[in-house]
C-alpha cells in the first residue's frame, strides 16, 4: 500500500496526450495509473493480472494494451509510467515533510501543556495551605 495518499491529476496533461484514447482506454489507462498509486508506483508486468486491474477479458487487454503501452516502461518484471513515478515520490516526500512538522509541532504543545499543569499545580499548592481547625475553648 502506498504511503502518499492523494494522488494529483492534471488534467491539461492527461487529455493533452491521451485525446487520441477511446473512452475503454481511458477507464483502463486511470484504472492501471491509480492502482499503480497505491502499489508504490508500479505494477508487476503480468498481462493477465493487469487484465484483470483493467477489468477486461485477457482477449480484449491485448487489443488495449497495444493503444495505452505508450505510456509506461516496462522495467523489468514491473510496468511503471514516467509522470506517476516523479509525482508518487513528490508526494511521499511532502507527506514525510507534513508528518515532521505535525509531530514537531505536537511535541512542542505537549511540553507546554506540561509546563502549564505543572505551574498550575505548584500554583494550587501553595494557595491551598491546610488551614488548622477553629477550636474556641
Amino acid at each position: 500500500m502506498s504511503s502518499a495518499p492523494f494522488m494529483q491529476l492534471y488534467v491539461g496533461d492527461y487529455l493533452a496526450d491521451t485525446l487520441h484514447l477511446t473512452t475503454e482506454q481511458h477507464g483502463a489507462y486511470l484504472l492501471l495509473l491509480m492502482t499503480m498509486w497505491r502499489n508504490g508506483a508500479s505494477l508487476p508486468n503480468d498481462p493477465a493480472k493487469l487484465a484483470r486491474v483493467c477489468r477486461v477479458s485477457p482477449k480484449r487487454w491485448q487489443q488495449i494494451w497495444a493503444e495505452i503501452s505508450e505510456f509506461f516502461a516496462i522495467e523489468g518484471e514491473v510496468i511503471t509510467n514516467a509522470r506517476l513515478t516523479k509525482e508518487h515520490q513528490k508526494a511521499v516526500s511532502i507527506s514525510q515533510e507534513r508528518k515532521t512538522a505535525g509531530k514537531k509541532g505536537g511535541t512542542a504543545n505537549a511540553l507546554k501543556n506540561i509546563n502549564a499543569r505543572e505551574a498550575i499545580a505548584t500554583a494550587e499548592l501553595k494557595h491551598s495551605q491546610i488551614s488548622e481547625p477553629d477550636i474556641r475553648e
